[in-house]
C-alpha cells in the first residue's frame, strides 16, 4: 500500500551539531549511539564520543549532555573512559550505551571489545551515584560474547537496552541487545548479574534467550540497537502492549 507523506524542510545547522555543540576548547564534538534518560525535569543524553579524523570509530569515552527544554543543551563531559574498563581489548571502543536508575543507583550498560571473550564484543555495566557520573565498571563483562549462541559475527553482542517494571507485585529487570541476532535475559536485583532463570545454579547459555521478530517485510531483517518501551494509561501506569524499536 502506498503511504502518503508530507515533505518537511529542516534548516541546515551552520554552527556545529545543534545538541553536541563544542568542547571546552571550542572544537566541534562528534558522537554516536545517543540514548536518553529522564529524571524529574531533566533529560540526560548519553553518547559515545568519536574523535576520529578519518579512521573508523575512534571512541575513547562516553559523554553526557543535559536539557530542561529539549532545545538548549549543556555539556557535562565524560562519564566513563574506555581505558577504565579492565577487560577491554582497546581504549577507543566506547560503543552504544543506555542508563537507568534502580534503587538509588545509576547503571550504564554498554558494549566494547573484550579481551577475555576470544576478542569478541561483550556487554558491560558500570555504576554511579549520579546520572552525570563518574561511572565505575564492575570489573567483568555482564554478558560475554562467548556466552551467546548462535553466532553470526564477533559483534553480535552490542547495543544493550534495559527495561524494569513491576507486574502483579513482582519486579522484572530485562536486558536486551544484539546485532543481526536479538537476545534477551533477565537481571538480578543487583542489576549487575544475569538471572539464573532455570534454577540450575549456574548462569549459562540457557539463561539467555534468542528471540525471533516476526512479520518483517520481505528482504528486511533486524539489524541492531533495540529499545524497549511500554505505553502507560492516563495515570502513568503501564498497560497494554510492549514495543521494540530497532534498526
Amino acid at each position: 500500500n502506498r503511504i502518503e507523506t508530507t515533505p518537511t524542510t529542516i534548516t541546515k545547522s551552520t554552527n556545529g551539531n545543534p545538541i553536541l555543540g563544542f568542547d571546552a576548547d571550542g572544537k566541534t564534538l562528534y558522537a554516536g549511539d545517543p540514548a536518553a534518560y529522564v529524571e524529574d525535569d531533566t533529560v540526560y543524553l548519553y553518547a559515545g564520543h568519536d574523535t576520529s579524523t578519518g579512521d573508523n570509530y575512534v571512541m575513547p569515552e562516553w559523554v553526557c549532555y543535559t536539557s530542561k527544554d529539549m532545545e538548549n543543551w549543556e555539556y557535562k563531559g565524560s562519564v566513563m573512559s574506555a581505558k577504565d574498563i579492565s577487560w577491554r581489548s582497546n581504549d577507543t571502543s566506547a560503543w552504544a550505551s543506555q542508563v537507568i536508575k534502580h534503587n538509588g543507583k545509576y547503571y550504564l550498560y554498554f558494549c566494547t571489545w573484550d579481551k577475555t571473550s576470544s576478542g569478541k564484543q561483550s556487554i558491560g555495566v558500570a555504576v554511579s551515584d549520579s546520572p552525570t557520573g563518574p561511572f565505575k565498571d564492575i570489573g567483568t563483562p555482564l554478558v560475554k560474547g562467548t556466552l551467546t549462541e548462535p553466532q553470526s559475527s564477533n559483534w553480535n553482542d552490542i547495543d544493550p537496552t534495559v527495561w524494569v517494571e513491576t507486574v502483579d507485585g513482582e519486579e522484572h529487570r530485562y536486558l536486551a541487545w544484539g546485532n543481526t541476532l536479538y537476545y534477551v535475559c533477565e537481571l538480578n536485583e543487583d542489576m549487575t548479574s544475569v538471572k539464573d532463570i532455570n534454577g540450575d545454579g549456574i548462569v549459562d547459555k540457557k539463561d539467555v534467550k534468542l528471540q525471533t521478530i516476526n512479520n518483517l517485510p520481505a528482504g528486511l531483517g533486524y539489524t541492531e540497537a533495540p529499545w524497549i518501551c511500554r505505553r502507560t494509561d492516563e495515570n502513568g501506569n503501564y498497560t497494554g502492549k510492549y514495543y521494540l524499536f530497532a534498526a
